[in-house]
């Protein structure tokens, strides 16, 4: 085997997704994500990173509304955090674990961390399809289909 080179990469991953509220209604709400990567690969099977993160959430036009502000403004919608990553490498698939931290936040919705869980996978040297399921610790908020270019 071929002795192991590190490499390190930049991505920018746009995901997004559909959420429903608790307890179930029929509306679900478009959740879209902008993340931008920083990931370093220490050996054929393992990479470690860490990220950035901007959330719009438009179900938190219903949590306002119970708060009594029927018109939000837009900046109420974003959240941010940034998050720690793991990757397993297998080949053009990689399994990802991140865990993260919200640092901004007009409203306080959820906890301060969250999770995701997924796979990503590398159509050529340059693009990356995303799928993740994000959690606040055991309770699933949305899955995330996205789509990315590394560098």
């Amino acid at each position: 085997i071929a002795k192991f080179t590190k490499i390190n990469e930049f991505s920018i991953i746009y995901s997004f997704g559909f959420k429903g509220l608790h307890p179930a209604k029929e509306h679900k709400y478009m959740i879209s994500s902008l993340s931008i990567n920083f990931d370093r690969q220490f050996n054929y099977k393992s990479r470690f990173g860490l990220g950035l993160d901007l959330f719009k959430d438009n179900s938190r036009k219903e949590y306002l509304k119970e708060e009594g502000i029927e018109k939000p403004v837009t900046k109420d919608l974003f959240y941010a955090g940034s998050h720690l990553s793991y990757d397993f490498v297998f080949g053009k698939t990689n399994f990802t674990i991140q865990l993260g931290a919200y640092f901004w936040q007009k409203s306080k919705f959820f906890e301060s961390t969250y999770n995701r869980f997924g796979i990503k996978y590398y159509f050529s040297e340059h693009l990356l399809a995303n799928l993740t399921l994000k959690t606040h610790w055991a309770s699933a908020d949305f899955i995330e289909w996205g789509l990315g270019f590394r560098f």
